[in-house]
């Protein structure tokens, strides 16, 4: 793959993600309007998702006149096997979640991934999830006052 090649995807693929948080976020985002109490909770990924669309746009423009046909990195197998780790880290965080809840499974994995992935010690990764999942907690459940997902454990 060409450097031109990676960007165009990249590019195509900022834009997709960008309509797709547009066109999701818009049903919400009416439904709370009409309601008088302002913008609810589909007006931040409405306007990411424009931001996103617009940037995108401006960056597949600059790759359709990049000329740039020099190869793109090569993929090592080292980095192949960090991409497969972490998209199974990544599914098995969204499987687990409705049984383990938020708090759980975030702890897990957070601490799972810096100490398989990232190599840091138990000593180290352990302390540093616990104290990243309840900052987490805080800012989303007492702050923002969302709702996270409880599992089958309660917590």
């Amino acid at each position: 793959m060409s450097i031109r090649q990676a960007h165009l995807v990249a590019a195509v693929f900022s834009i997709l993600c960008g309509c797709f948080f547009v066109f999701f976020s818009i049903p919400i985002y009416e439904s709370s309007i009409g309601g008088g109490g302002g913008p609810g909770a589909g007006a931040f990924p409405f306007w990411i998702g424009l931001i996103t669309t617009f940037f995108g746009g401006i960056y597949l423009w600059q790759s359709l006149r990049n000329m740039d046909r020099d190869q793109f990195l090569p993929v090592e197998r080292r980095q192949r096997a960090v991409f497969l780790q972490t998209a199974v880290a990544i599914v098995a965080y969204v499987s687990l979640m409705p049984f383990l809840g938020f708090l759980l499974t975030s702890f897990l994995l957070l601490a799972g991934y810096l100490r398989w992935i990232g190599g840091y010690k138990l000593r180290f990764a352990l302390p540093f999830s616990l104290g990243v999942t309840v900052l987490l907690y805080y800012c989303f459940h007492v702050l923002l006052y969302i709702s996270l997902p409880r599992g089958l454990m309660g917590w």
